[in-house]
């Protein structure tokens, strides 16, 4: 009996290590894009992220999901994983995929923290097609980035400041949105 136990641990423990080792890889990360380190915009809340994709994604699902993960620290092994806290959910609608980049709009959201922020790429969320088949990604976490603004001194408060504006002008330019 014990033995059937500690099988069964085992094999959960397996699994959970199996999905999490094919989650890492279930969006092709693009180096030259920066490896899929999302860049998130704000000043004291964080108001949209950008995400880059692979190139061949194209269309981004109705039934899209995001959701927002914080920690305190960063994450240095697989176990810090479950210090993570579900921070925010967000649909299709306030989302859109431009040039081989996601933009998620944040702003509602009421991210003050400072600390650690992941995205989480829902399963199915982006599309391309290829040969007249429908390719949709799997469910995907990005590397986790560093937030904050309120522990800054005044010089790298008024860069943030500029970084933030010229973001906002950019995308308006580029996509003709802010986020």
């Amino acid at each position: 009996m014990k033995t059937r136990k500690l099988l069964s641990v085992l094999m959960a423990v397996m699994m959970l290590f199996g999905c999490l080792g094919l989650n890492a890889f279930a969006i092709d990360w693009p180096a030259e894009l920066g490896q899929g380190v999302a860049d998130f915009r704000g000043l004291t809340t964080i108001s949209s992220v950008e995400i880059p994709v692979g190139a061949e994604y194209t269309e981004l699902a109705s039934e899209a999901v995001f959701t927002v993960y914080y920690s305190s620290e960063k994450e240095e092994n697989i176990f810090d994983t479950f210090n993570r806290v579900e921070k925010a959910t967000v649909g299709s609608s306030d989302a859109y995929l431009a040039d081989g980049v996601l933009h998620i709009n944040l702003k509602g959201c009421n991210l003050t923290d400072e600390g650690y922020y992941y995205i989480t790429v829902g399963g199915g969320s982006l599309r391309y097609e290829k040969d007249d088949v429908s390719y949709t990604n799997v469910t995907a976490t990005t590397e986790g980035v560093q937030y904050q603004f309120e522990s800054l001194e005044i010089g790298e408060k008024i860069s943030a400041i500029f970084d933030f504006i010229f973001g906002m002008i950019g995308n308006l330019f580029a996509n003709g949105k802010i986020y």
